[in-house]
């Protein structure tokens, strides 16, 4: 039982390495693959959100941007999801989706007195 322990110890340190290297290669992926194109578009599409009060539906935000649905789509799974948000419209027809833009909350200005 002893001698298990050693073992255990090397199998977990080469599971957190791997997974480490893991989260290293998908941070780096996640904010280099953007092209300028993109980039402008998320910015043109987060005002679009603001002047419409935070949320919209699909169909009027490709309209707005000039995208064809393939487009929006490719825009959509770029988006960060900790600033944007997507769900289905309540009471609309059927598959009709919605993004909403979240607030972003200033921690250290709400914990000052």
């Amino acid at each position: 039982m002893l001698f298990e322990v050693p073992t255990r110890v090397l199998k977990l340190e080469k599971s957190v390495e791997l997974l480490a290297r893991k989260v290293c290669s998908l941070e780096e992926n996640g904010t280099g693959a953007r092209g300028k194109e993109t980039v402008r578009r998320i910015e043109k599409l987060k005002d679009l959100l603001e002047f419409y009060g935070g949320s919209q539906t699909f169909g009027k935000l490709q309209n707005d941007l000039n995208l064809s649905p393939s487009q929006f789509t490719r825009l959509v799974k770029c988006l960060d999801k900790r600033r944007f948000e997507t769900r289905r419209c309540p009471n609309a027809r059927r598959g009709e989706k919605m993004l909403i833009l979240r607030r972003v909350i200033d921690i250290q200005t709400s914990l000052e007195p």
